[in-house]
Order: structure tokens, then C-alpha cells, then sequence
């Protein structure tokens, strides 16, 4: 598995932690953990974590940890939306990585961002998910 500087920045809403940033210093790809339901709100961390790596690398692969699918609120979706239309073309490589089966919908969306690949890993095959994406 990739050694990383796994410097968590953690997102509190509502008393419960939606989406932790997980900072891989040196490596161009994004890490996140997310759960519950995800808010508006929870972009203020991921938007400057993508910027940044943005900025860094140029191209940037991204690493979703999911135990199930989430909710999202509509705001969520808009900024959602917002972020991948303006960063898409930065994007590689998108790893989903949760045993919930809905999961593996969500790679029908490279259908929406062209030159972007998805895939989705069970949660036992996380180092493939980053072997994926470090290829």
C-alpha cells in the first residue's frame, strides 16, 4: 500500500463527521471518507483539498471511501456539481471504494465528464483501488 502522511482534516456537521479529507502529501490524488449525509457545507474542506492538488499536480485521481451511499442535500448536489464542472478536466481517475451496491451505479457518471475514468472496489480491495489509480 502507498505510505502516505495521512494528516486527517475533519469536517464536523450537525456533531457528527460527514466527510474527512484525508492529506497525501506528495501523491496526486485526492483521499476521501464520507458518510451520513452530505451538506453544502462539507465543501468548504473538500474545494480547497481538490484546488489545491489542482495546483500541485495539474491532473489529480480521486479516492472515495464510502460504507454506503450517502444522502446528499440539495444544496450538496449543486456544490457537488459546481466543483466537478469546473475541476473535471483535472481529473483522471475517480476509485469508489465501499461494499454497498448501489456504489457501482455511480460509474455511469463518466458518461457526464468525458476523459475521466470511474470505477468502483470493494472495500477488501482498497491497495487495487490505489494501484488503479497510481497507474
Amino acid at each position: 500500500m502507498l505510505i502516505k502522511n495521512s494528516e486527517p482534516i475533519r469536517f464536523v456537521s450537525g456533531g457528527m463527521q460527514m466527510v474527512r479529507v484525508i492529506n497525501n502529501q506528495g501523491v496526486p490524488v485526492l483521499e476521501l471518507e464520507i458518510s451520513e449525509k452530505i451538506r453544502k457545507e462539507d465543501y468548504e474542506k473538500i474545494r480547497p483539498a481538490l484546488e489545491d492538488k489542482v495546483d500541485k499536480f495539474g491532473e489529480v485521481n480521486i479516492l472515495i471511501r464510502m460504507q454506503e451511499f450517502p444522502n446528499f442535500t440539495l444544496g450538496a448536489l449543486l456544490e457537488d456539481l459546481k466543483l466537478a464542472v469546473k475541476n473535471y478536466s483535472h481529473m483522471s481517475k475517480v476509485a469508489i471504494v465501499g461494499n454497498d451496491d448501489k456504489l457501482k451505479h455511480t460509474t455511469k457518471l463518466d458518461k457526464v465528464f468525458p476523459g475521466v475514468e470511474m470505477k468502483t472496489f470493494e472495500n477488501r480491495e482498497l491497495d487495487d483501488a490505489w494501484h488503479w489509480l497510481k497507474t
